[in-house]
């Protein structure tokens, strides 16, 4: 009994302490002016941002330059209303807070009566980041699960970024799996700098893999279907972490106020897979590779409004052969029969009796 209370109290410890760790993170912010009509600065206006799926919500007043600001927030799909004495009551369309990406916007308030509300379709927000000087894409949760991702590595994202060298000698589906047998150096290099230089985040945990230091492959193994968003700045700034390349920063989904979930098996036989043009050149056929991916996730509410839960399980199998190239030993060698080049570019033989009277 006491051993299956101390297993409570330590689950209940480790999801307390994951949430307080991923509210730290600094993963997305939002920042703001409140004008009038006449581009005004509105202080005193109270702005409140709620989160769309799990009602967090968060509020904070204007300053005397008309100015606010959210931090420390979970990206996501929010809602910003405004309110203020004396003006009509704003009310935002969603608008998206995406990872290590400062949004900005300019809310515009008109005189009118406080019990009218206008809604602004389409958002405030932008794509442009106008805040710092980073350089990156985002790629949301429909893009995750929509590109065709080797392995269904979401890392080998890097790969599609501008300034990045990708040779395609580099066998990204083994890099997912640790394995850095057919790693090439070249791969990776962003704006000039070496793959190896790529720092990869979890939920605001660093996760770099120092063992393979490859571009493409993290510390610890994420699934695709557990990704809600991700960013790859290929130009970082001096708080965007302690690598001089590009930064990987990646947000695991979590459980909202709906239940949720999915069953899912991918089957990549090898009939659909194309044979390499060394097989070709020496008749060989293609390796065989049956690859077999299966799991599901769910994901819904513990305590609405408050608690959530996420879960997702995801496993292999595959059946795989692979071409090996071994030097053998030449005919005449086989036959004990020793063949060099002289000083003078001769070639020459010994045989056996030869070798065995020197």
């Amino acid at each position: 009994m006491n051993h299956k209370l101390s297993t409570l109290i330590l689950l209940i410890f480790l999801t307390l302490s994951a949430g307080s760790a991923y509210s730290q993170s600094s993963l997305a912010s939002l920042s703001g002016t409140v004008v009038d009509e006449n581009s005004a600065a509105v202080s005193g206006a109270t702005v409140t941002l709620e989160q769309i799926g799990t009602n967090f919500v968060r509020t904070v007043v204007s300053d005397s330059e008309g100015g606010f600001g959210f931090y420390q927030l979970p990206s996501g799909d929010f809602r910003v209303v405004v309110d203020r004495q004396g003006f009509t009551k704003f009310q935002g369309d969603t608008i998206s807070l995406l990872v290590a990406t400062p949004t900005s916007i300019t809310v515009r308030l008109s005189a009118g009566n406080v019990a009218e509300t206008v809604t602004v379709e389409g958002g405030e927000g932008g794509l442009v980041n106008q805040t710092d000087a980073s350089v990156g894409t985002t790629f949301t949760e429909r893009e995750v699960n929509g590109l065709p991702f080797l392995a269904r590595n979401p890392l080998a994202a890097l790969s599609l970024q501008p300034g990045v060298v990708y040779t395609g000698e580099s066998n990204l589906d083994e890099l997912f799996q640790g394995s850095n047998r057919n790693l090439d150096d070249r791969e990776g290099v962003v704006n000039g700098i070496r793959g190896n230089q790529t720092s990869v985040v979890i939920d605001g945990a660093v996760a770099n893999d120092f063992e393979t230091q490859s571009a493409f492959s993290a510390a610890l193994p994420v699934t695709l279907d557990s990704i809600r968003e991700f960013r790859v700045l290929t130009i970082g700034t001096a708080a965007d972490g302690f690598a001089s390349g590009a930064q990987a920063y990646l947000v695991t989904k979590s459980g909202s106020n709906d239940l949720r979930g999915n069953l899912r098996y991918y089957f990549r036989p090898t009939g659909t897979s194309a044979n390499s043009f060394f097989n070709n050149a020496a008749g060989l056929e293609k390796p065989r590779l049956d690859r077999n991916i299966f799991g599901g996730s769910l994901g819904g509410p513990v305590w609405k409004n408050r608690l959530f839960f996420f879960g997702d399980y995801e496993a292999r199998r595959d059946e795989s052969e692979s071409t090996e190239t071994r030097i053998v030993p030449s005919s005449t060698l086989r036959q004990g029969i020793l063949r060099y080049v002289t000083v003078n570019g001769d070639i020459r033989s010994i045989n056996n009796a030869q070798l065995t009277s020197l």
